[in-house]
């Protein structure tokens, strides 16, 4: 039974990187009855577990939910915030390319299911392209007669015609991405390290940080105006000191702007979500690669409401511009045909920005995702 249950949760994981809601839908109902069935037949000791993974799933959902008007006939807007377009031209211009993807979630309180938080599964969709028929398939090749003086040992098969290795790395784009929950220091500095040493020429590094952020006290008249960086998880492996002082721990178990130094020597593209990204607003880039920083607002207007069950804003604004722009304009119905403009809309200011990238020529390298 125990073995049903994960094989349910895991499926669940599956659906929602998919994009299957009407499949989650019904894997929750299954799911909710086989934590039923399995309380009253064996009395298990983790039963109230399983119910926190069903809450954790409908929590979730909810939060996605929240954010999606409704038509005028109550029925859910979608929006699909993945990539569609390669803006590459065909000219001479040496482009970058997205290899490697670090998505770190170390919110202490954040909506989560297992081990994916909210805003790394919306910056996993944002960077996954919308999938192709064509992608990843092979062709059949229809089955000629052999000759008649030539005997054959296989009844009815039929060939595999091969796609070329370069058409097949083409199709397969979407960079390779790892999903840290709550790592410590020592787990996200070997993940860089490792994503580091696999970076290839005119290829990328992008790492996302959601994490909270750990500010340090500077004296006032201090001519140390350090201000701290990420918390990380701390794992005691061994038995905690008792006597130890806070900002020395909360230094140790900090990941700071300077701890990435060492990797800009390959080309980075790194987004912080926090509320200390400020702290690496005065990142030194000493090795003349390219490198772009994304940082969060450390506070918001007062207007917008609250915004602890949907996630990140800022995260949410990098996923889905059009979902974001209707939850701070707190618009629940829109016309299908007005949310189809906006959403038209945004794709065209997204080319748009890509093609004043395009034309400037002081970036050197471009970025193509």
């Amino acid at each position: 039974m125990v073995k049903k249950l994960r094989y349910y949760a895991r499926f669940i994981v599956v659906c929602l990187l998919l994009n299957k809601s009407a499949m989650i839908k019904k894997l929750m109902e299954q799911l909710a009855q086989y934590v039923e069935d399995y309380n009253a037949q064996f009395k298990p000791s983790d039963y109230a577990e399983w119910n926190v993974v069903l809450s954790e799933i409908s929590t979730f959902l909810e939060a996605e939910k929240k954010l999606a008007p409704v038509d005028m006939e109550g029925n859910p807007l979608t929006c699909i915030g993945r990539l569609k377009y390669e803006y590459a031209k065909n000219d001479n211009t040496q482009r970058l390319k997205l290899q490697e993807a670090i998505l770190v979630g170390n919110y202490q309180n954040q909506i989560k299911f297992s081990e994916l938080t909210l805003d790394m599964y919306r910056m996993l969709q944002s960077l996954e392209r919308e999938p192709s028929l064509s992608g990843g398939f092979t062709k059949p090749v229809p089955q000629q007669a052999p000759p008649a003086d030539q005997t054959t040992s296989g009844v009815g098969m039929t060939s595999i015609e091969k796609e070329p290795e370069e058409d097949a790395k083409s199709k397969r784009s979407n960079p390779r991405k790892h999903l840290l929950y709550r790592p410590t220091f020592a787990q996200l500095a070997l993940y860089v390290a490792t994503c580091f040493k696999d970076i290839t020429e005119n290829n990328c590094l992008l790492i996302y940080i959601s994490a909270d952020g750990s500010k340090r006290q500077v004296k006032e008249g201090s001519p140390n105006e350090y201000v701290g960086g990420i918390a990380t998880a701390v794992n005691y492996t061994r038995k905690a000191p008792e006597k130890i002082d806070a900002d020395q721990s909360a230094l140790i178990h900090t990941f700071h702007p300077q701890d990435l130094i060492p990797f800009t020597r390959k080309p980075m593209f790194l987004i912080v979500d926090s509320n200390n990204s400020t702290a690496f607003k005065e990142f030194n880039k000493v090795f003349n690669q390219p490198f772009v920083c994304l940082m969060s607002p450390v506070e918001y207007p007062t207007s917008i409401k609250d915004t602890t069950q949907i996630g990140s804003l800022f995260s949410l604004f990098l996923h889905c511009p059009v979902k974001a722009f209707a939850f701070i304009s707190d618009l629940t119905q829109i016309q299908k045909e007005v949310w189809e403009t906006s959403i038209t809309k945004i794709e065209q200011i997204e080319q748009f920005i890509s093609d004043l990238i395009e034309q400037d020529q002081t970036l050197g390298k471009k970025l193509l995702t």
